[in-house]
């Protein structure tokens, strides 16, 4: 009879600590997620122009200000110094942590080595509502690439924000029917 009654109990008991332990495993995945690094689809080089401005998000993301620093030269770095040291240290890292925070993407793209020590690429930043593009020129110092300048390049408003599912209400559904330019249905 006690027999019958541990068994019963370790089979009511089972789906409990099943459903515990598929909880907390779902609870480590999302932390994980949250917590993710924007990183390149492909690895790149630590000592190459992309690597330069993914090292600059990671800086960043750390609030890291030395760190984020060391990723630019000449007039730039001046410049981005100036803007930190107006803040105290901890405001600076802060302040750094904050512009990552934003952030869902990086890309980086149409890499161009003009010289054996100068480079252009463009940078996407990609926001849940939003993207902004620049030019980044780099330069190849003695402590490795580092952006020597950075020009706007303009922002892309997102129709349907970033990372929204394709189920959701609301969100934009394909028709199937392909419109021309003045909106007139192609058969």
């Amino acid at each position: 009879m006690t027999e019958d009654r541990t068994n019963s109990q370790s089979q009511r008991s089972a789906p409990r600590i099943a459903a515990a332990v598929l909880v907390m495993c779902s609870l480590g995945v999302m932390a994980a997620a949250a917590h993710r690094a924007v990183a390149p689809a492909t690895p790149v080089a630590d000592d190459d122009p992309e690597g330069c401005c993914y090292r600059m998000l990671s800086a960043q993301r750390a609030g890291d200000v030395q760190a984020y620093l060391d990723c630019f030269t000449g007039e730039l770095r001046q410049l981005r110094t100036e803007q930190l040291q107006r803040k105290s240290a901890e405001a600076q890292s802060a302040e750094l942590r904050e512009r990552a925070l934003a952030l869902t993407g990086q890309v980086t793209r149409d890499l161009q080595l003009s010289e054996p020590n100068r480079a252009t690429l463009v940078l996407e930043r990609v926001f849940t509502q939003h993207s902004e593009r620049q030019q980044v020129a780099l330069r190849l110092t003695d402590g490795g690439w580092k952006i020597s300048s950075v020009q706007d390049l303009g922002r892309i408003e997102s129709r349907i924000p970033y990372g929204t599912p394709v189920s959701q209400p609301g969100a934009r559904q394909p028709t199937g029917k392909q419109t021309g330019s003045e909106g007139n249905q192609i058969d």
